[in-house]
């Protein structure tokens, strides 16, 4: 845990919706499409390459199932799964996450624009803390309901 890291702070639980193999998934600040969260391991690592193979393994499970959820809740045919390892490759957050976008036919201009959408997250509003923690509850509520 490192004290000043946004995706170690205590008050990431009540923007969490799924706790699964030493991951929290989360709702995003500012969100490319509706239903656009984040998988971020417990363990504070800045980079992929700085988890333990086992942990790399249970991130993905993590995001494996965020997904699934994401795609009925959202009722999306398609999802896209972002990792930004590097300042170079665009990472903001010194804390390793993967980003899982659900997706639906003519969401965006064109399939790819979510990469550009991505790297200007400075353009996009942040939503309130209320929004997100209804978001977080509604995700909650929902994978209880279907079991997942």
């Amino acid at each position: 845990m490192a004290a000043d890291c946004p995706f170690c702070a205590a008050s990431l639980a009540d923007v969490a919706f799924l706790e699964a193999h030493g991951c929290l998934a989360i709702v995003d600040l500012a969100p490319i499409v509706p239903g656009h969260c984040l998988v971020v391991p417990r363990q504070h690592v800045a980079r992929l390459t700085d988890l333990p193979e086992d942990a790399c393994r249970d991130l993905f499970a993590a995001a494996q199932q965020t997904a699934l959820l994401l795609m009925a809740v959202y009722e999306a045919d398609g999802v896209d799964i972002s990792l930004q390892d590097g300042a170079s490759a665009g990472q903001t957050v010194d804390h390793l996450h993967v980003h899982v976008i659900p997706r639906r036919p003519h969401d965006l201009e064109r399939p790819g624009a979510w990469y550009d959408r991505l790297l200007d997250s400075h353009r996009r509003r942040p939503r309130t803390c209320d929004e997100m923690h209804a978001q977080a509850a509604m995700l909650r509520a929902r994978r209880q309901a279907l079991g997942l």
